[in-house]
């Protein structure tokens, strides 16, 4: 594969969206959404209105992928609090790419070496569950 026949993505908050809509319709470029605010995530975000906008970029052609959330979540904590808040903003995000009609969400898994490396098992059957 060439330089050429890669498909290019500008990375930007859901916010910034719709302002560049028209430069990414010029240059043949996609969105990808930095959904990275867990309050806008579960308690501002409006899937309706989410929707109304994948569908309007779909039809102008600009493909879609997401960036979840990955400020202070680790799903593989041993602390079931800290968890279950990053099922819930991993789920939500999933909602939300749905919505926007995306081929592509990103997530980060939160494995850390320098906190993990010595059990890694232990990681991987926590979270687990979470990527079913």
């Amino acid at each position: 594969m060439t330089a050429s026949q890669l498909k290019y993505f500008v990375s930007a908050p859901y916010s910034q969206v719709t302002g560049l809509s028209d430069r990414l319709v010029e240059t043949g470029m996609g969105i990808e959404f930095e959904l990275t605010d867990p309050e806008w995530i579960l308690k501002v975000c409006e899937l309706p209105a989410v929707a109304r906008l994948g569908r309007t970029l779909r039809q102008q052609g600009i493909d879609r992928h997401v960036q979840g959330p990955f400020y202070d979540l680790a799903p593989g904590s041993l602390d079931p609090y800290i968890r279950e808040h990053s099922q819930k903003l991993y789920m939500r995000t999933i909602e939300i790419a749905a919505a926007l009609e995306a081929e592509n969400v990103t997530f980060f898994s939160g494995y850390n070496t320098l906190l993990h490396a010595r059990v890694p098992d232990q990681w991987y059957e926590v979270c687990r569950p979470l990527w079913r």
